[in-house]
């Protein structure tokens, strides 16, 4: 590799504009894997070389921390967490870049515009002006600056490279996850790697043999009833806002929609299934089939909840009206998702989307107090992993309850209810009970 070269060509341009791109998009850092890393700048200027080890991937690394990364750079790309990621696998040192970084496949996926990844700068351009004159560019640009980029910089090649035991590939095996990739905006994520694996579908099977690193067990937080909450807050309808001061919202729900008293797990159990369906659009003859009820039960819960919380059904029912009128829908944030004419869809993505970027701002805020005290494990959703040890597990707690219960600085006013689970097998998790200090 002639690195001379590259360098002079790193100090020749003039441009704060550039395009970085490298091939294969999605790099399996589990294998030995040739990477095309191409450079493309203004007067049609571009350069291209493979990197095939470690050692020469860190100078590399090094080459563009002091000239492309330089701050006041502005660099173009598609997909940089798989590149972040592998360089922070290879070298174990994070890609710093005190340069702008435009994502086009994330800002594009988020505003609703489907594309490749660019072929030159000029054609990165034109679509980085195209999705700054969408009327939600200015929304998007906030969480973009806040969550995204945050996310594929740090966050997520921390989760990627971190990985969980698994027997069966004698070794760790590591989760690979896809920004805005979902319609609803929460993380995607698939089996890219060759030791890889899936965190948001693990079989009871497979959940019983992954196992946590050396000397390590696992914490699990996760948010009780985030969708309520988070319907209450976008709404602000008074009586949905007055159960969630609750102790158990979903307890609350159902003594106020069937007016009479059970036992909690069962209410719980119950209220689960009947009250966000109907908020989404779900019917009577629907409901009583899921339950297993007479249709005229059904339509009295149906009906006691369209009477109980009005403000809630108009909000999400504006949004099938929108997409109904557009075939689109925009949720607070400026994400936009189309629906091929299932308008009743736009009713759970109006909560949802939102939800899940809430969900990712607290995974940053977990990083943040977290890292490096510890490591996290991985994210589904609502949910964290975090590894732990018998020394660390109180401090672990303490801070990551602090960080996942604040206000959200997104939703100002939204607090959520977290609970922990710890233990070294993912299937056999016990609470942690906070009055009395133990696990």
């Amino acid at each position: 590799m002639d690195f001379l070269n590259f360098s002079e060509f790193l100090g020749s341009l003039q441009s704060n504009n550039c395009l970085f791109l490298f091939e294969p998009e999605i790099i399996d850092f589990t294998e030995k894997e040739t990477v095309k890393l191409s450079i493309f700048a203004t007067g049609g200027l571009s350069y291209s070389l493979e990197i095939e080890n470690p050692q020469d991937l860190e100078l590399v690394a090094q080459l563009l921390s002091v000239s492309l990364f330089a701050k006041g750079s502005r660099i173009i790309t598609w997909n940089w967490k798989n590149f972040a990621s592998y360089v922070l696998a290879k070298t174990k040192k994070p890609l710093v870049c005190e340069g702008a970084i435009i994502d086009l496949k994330i800002i594009e996926s988020y505003l609703g515009l489907k594309g490749n990844a660019p072929k030159t700068l000029g054609q990165a351009l034109s679509r980085m002006k195209k999705a700054t004159a969408e009327p939600n560019y200015k929304k998007s640009a906030t969480v973009y600056r806040s969550i995204h980029l945050p996310l594929m910089t740090t966050v997520i090649p921390h989760l990627e490279t971190v990985g969980i035991i698994d027997p069966d590939f004698e070794g760790l095996v590591y989760a690979y996850y896809e920004i805005d990739g979902q319609e609803n905006g929460r993380l995607k994520c698939h089996n890219a790697y060759s030791k890889g694996y899936v965190p948001h579908n693990l079989t009871e099977e497979k959940r019983v043999k992954l196992k946590p690193i050396s000397d390590h067990f696992f914490m699990y937080f996760d948010f009780n009833s985030m969708e309520v909450f988070m319907l209450a807050w976008l709404t602000q309808d008074p009586l949905l806002n007055e159960l969630c001061q609750k102790s158990d919202v979903y307890f609350a729900l159902y003594e106020k929609i069937i007016g009479e008293q059970t036992n909690l797990k069962e209410a719980r159990d119950k209220a689960k299934k009947f009250f966000l369906p109907v908020i989404y659009g779900m019917s009577a003859p629907t409901l009583a089939e899921k339950l297993k009820i007479e249709e005229a039960t059904a339509e009295t819960i149906v009906k006691r909840i369209y009477e109980l919380f009005s403000p809630a059904l108009k909000w999400v029912q504006a949004y099938q009206d929108q997409v109904k009128e557009k075939g689109y829908a925009d949720d607070i944030f400026g994400k936009r998702r189309y629906f091929d004419g299932k308008e009743y869809r736009g009713r759970n993505f109006s909560v949802q989307s939102p939800a899940s970027i809430v969900c990712l701002e607290k995974l940053i805020q977990l990083y943040q107090v977290l890292v490096p005290f510890t490591k996290l494990a991985y994210h589904v959703h609502d949910g964290y992993m975090v590894y732990t040890t018998k020394d660390q597990w109180k401090e672990v707690y303490k801070r990551a309850m602090l960080a996942l219960a604040s206000e959200s600085q997104l939703c100002p006013g939204l607090r959520l209810r977290v609970s922990a689970k710890a233990g070294k097998n993912l299937n056999q998790l016990k609470n942690v009970i906070k009055k009395e200090g133990i696990i």
